[in-house]
């Protein structure tokens, strides 16, 4: 399913509070799990909002719907 999928059946019995793109792929980062730790930290702090395409996870934060 798409997020938009996603959603649309959240929809259904919950109220979206927030989303927030996670997950920004970045080949061979890792590797340097040092400088990964910091790289990955600002690319889902900072790039991920502006383009939210990269990510490949979202996390949500619902109500249930009374």
């Amino acid at each position: 399913r798409t997020y938009g999928e996603y959603e649309k059946s959240f929809a259904n019995n919950f109220e979206i509070i927030s989303k927030r793109g996670v997950g920004v792929f970045i080949p061979g980062i890792w590797k340097v799990p040092v400088m990964a730790r910091i790289i990955q930290a600002i690319a889902e702090n900072v790039i991920a909002p502006i383009i939210p395409g990269l990510c490949h996870e979202k996390v949500y934060l619902l109500r249930k719907k009374v």
